[in-house]
């Protein structure tokens, strides 16, 4: 019996059974403890599996935290390039009356490149115009 004393064993079985009166053989006494060894063993094994399970539950929730935190830098992100963009198409229609710098917050190098393009546009305007006022100069 896996190194236990049967007789001890089977002695604190029988003696409370006959205390309350009950007629016990010692194969009854031996039948439940076989019986409670093996309730004992499937405890044993359901808290084994039980704590494997909390194990593994820890872990995907360790997971689960980091995916979340990923997805919070990922929207934070988002949420910068939305505005990089928007900053973009702001410089491109010449409306930025605060330029943002490297380093802001709205800034980014398509950004620069944008405004970089605007000022050529805008300094290309006025050649324009000063060369068609010269020409509508000369005719009269």
């Amino acid at each position: 019996m896996d190194g236990i004393d049967a007789a001890k064993i089977l002695e604190r079985l029988v003696a409370p059974l006959e205390l309350v009166g009950a007629q016990v053989t010692r194969e009854d006494a031996l039948a439940l403890f076989h019986a409670l060894d093996a309730c004992r063993k499937k405890l044993i094994a359901t808290e084994t599996f039980l704590d494997a399970r909390q194990q593994q539950g820890e872990y995907i929730h360790a997971q689960l935290l980091a995916c979340r935190k990923k997805r919070d830098e990922f929207r934070e992100e988002i949420e910068q390039l939305q505005v990089q963009l928007g900053a973009c198409g702001a410089a491109a229609l010449g409306a930025t009356k605060n330029v943002a710098a490297k380093g802001d917050y709205g800034w980014s190098p398509a950004y620069q490149d944008t405004l970089d393009l605007r000022k050529k546009y805008d300094e290309s305007q006025k050649q324009l115009e000063e060369i068609v006022k010269q020409i509508n100069d000369k005719e009269y």
